[in-house]
């Protein structure tokens, strides 16, 4: 949004790639929106002595295209396996292993996975860099017993808290 202010700072439309599944994610993102639907964000639209002035300003209008073209998974796998390179290997759920709305059982689950993934979000966390979340530290999650083997099939797009499938 900092690069946007700085180098369009006009409504522009973005047309955001959810599939056909996830128009739940979109409706999250309308309900921001005024009613000429366009998104108010917060912005620093100035400074005080000893902080930032904050306002809202429209920025973008959100657009689906894949959600409108009735666009799923399985479409957008079967375009690109075809005679591209483009591979869909990062996490059977979701392309972004350690993602930080996921539920911390799930990322348990991913990092068995994938360790290598997720001791790279652990390693990014504390000092100057904080943390993903404030409730639980990556090292931690790396560190829990499993109790019971867990499928990807035992979560759904309820787990994730924003991403949805």
């Amino acid at each position: 949004m900092e690069w946007w202010k700085k180098n369009i700072n006009e409504v522009v439309e973005m047309r955001i790639g959810f599939r056909a599944n996830e128009k739940n994610r979109a409706k999250k993102i309308l309900d921001r929106c005024n009613k000429k639907g366009i998104q108010l964000d917060k912005f620093i639209i100035g400074k005080r002595k000893t902080q930032n002035k904050w306002g809202l300003i429209e920025w973008r209008q959100p657009t689906f295209p894949l959600i409108n073209d009735n666009i799923f998974k399985d479409k957008i796998e079967n375009f690109w396996s075809k005679n591209k390179a483009v591979r869909f290997e990062k996490g059977y759920y979701n392309n972004c292993v350690g993602c930080f709305h996921r539920n911390p059982i799930f990322l348990k689950k991913m990092s068995v996975e994938h360790p290598n993934k997720i001791e790279w979000f652990a390693k990014q966390e504390g000092g100057k860099n904080g943390y993903w979340r404030s409730d639980i530290k990556y090292a931690d999650i790396q560190k829990w017993n499993i109790q019971t083997e867990l499928s990807f099939d035992d979560f759904n797009e309820c787990d994730s808290g924003y991403c949805g499938l």
